[in-house]
């Protein structure tokens, strides 16, 4: 369709402090990305939300992994 591939990018570089709340935040935004027809792109995430993600299961929402 001609919406496809359509992003959103978010940047996380800047995100120092962080708990669960943020991913929940994430997670919303990526489901309501979905919702209309876009993808939700988060970059810069520093490590230490990449693996509170993973802790939660939830980093290969976030983070998806390449396609084959």
């Amino acid at each position: 369709g001609a919406q496809a591939g359509r992003e959103l990018r978010v940047n996380a570089a800047e995100l120092q402090a962080f708990d669960s709340s943020v991913l929940s935040l994430l997670l919303s935004g990526s489901r309501l990305c979905t919702e209309h027809g876009l993808q939700l792109v988060v970059e810069g995430a520093p490590t230490k939300l990449r693996e509170l993600a993973k802790l939660y299961g939830v980093d290969e929402l976030l983070w998806p992994p390449l396609a084959a």
